[in-house]
């Protein structure tokens, strides 16, 4: 069932029956996915990030998985149907997509945060250790110089899946240079009384990062975790204690 949006393979650039790719067989046309090599019986019932929706410089190698739905105005019921194709050609393009990526994140286009975030998301799976760069510059991104409230918040979180997948993809190698995100945006409280949940918009940074610790069994990662559970955050916090907690039932 098509769920409303339009962001689906019916309205994709690369449904062939929307190009001059289509196929006659039996006297059928016959619809497929032009980067993704696999038949569409209902495009409006599918969608990914390669959608025009989020991908205007029109990238032609998948990024991300294909979602189903599981019924009409639900998109926040997409399924996870099936995961991008994994080769050396579609790998070598990712990491070229994503060292293409502008850190001066002043977002011209905001619909395309999306399609980074899938990006980052995809090689991480891949565990592509030639993602690093890119993901190192990620990271670096300033904040500060964006000024959009809702620029910022996508920016945090593509921030957040580049620590995640730097710590997955090097099995916690790359502690050293996530670390200081630990304590980001807890610079100006001088104690707990003059600290807001409400306004720490950076708190989704130190939540990725705690999580990450999970691929980090050093002694290091364990002080972290120990001094983390001071974090003002409630979630944070939270955080902290669940994967303490898990340490302690595998030791």
């Amino acid at each position: 069932m098509h769920d409303g949006s339009l962001d689906c393979c019916g309205t994709c650039w690369f449904n062939s029956s929307n190009t001059d790719q289509k196929e006659i067989k039996d006297g059928q046309i016959s619809v497929a996915c032009t980067i993704r090599n696999f038949l569409i019986h209902n495009g409006f019932t599918l969608f990914c990030a390669n959608h025009p929706s989020y991908n205007s410089n029109m990238i032609n190698v998948p990024i991300g998985p294909v979602f189903t739905n599981s019924g009409y105005g639900k998109t926040k019921e997409r399924k996870f149907l099936f995961d991008s194709p994994d080769n050396e050609t579609i790998r070598t393009a990712l990491v070229k997509v994503l060292n293409e990526i502008s850190v001066d994140y002043k977002f011209h286009k905001f619909s395309e945060t999306l399609v980074n975030e899938e990006l980052i998301k995809q090689l991480s799976l891949f565990k592509e250790k030639r993602a690093i760069e890119g993901l190192l510059k990620i990271i670096a991104i300033n904040l500060d110089i964006i000024t959009d409230f809702k620029v910022q918040n996508r920016a945090i979180m593509l921030i957040g899946l580049a620590i995640d997948a730097l710590m997955y993809i090097t099995d916690g190698e790359q502690l050293p240079n996530i670390e200081k995100f630990m304590s980001i945006g807890l610079e100006n409280y001088t104690n707990t009384k003059d600290y807001s949940q409400k306004y720490d918009r950076l708190a989704n940074i130190r939540y990725f990062t705690v999580n990450t610790l999970r691929y980090c069994n050093s002694n290091k990662a364990t002080e972290l975790l120990i001094k983390a559970q001071t974090d003002p955050n409630t979630n944070v916090r939270g955080l902290v204690l669940d994967i303490l907690k898990e340490r302690v039932k595998s030791n």
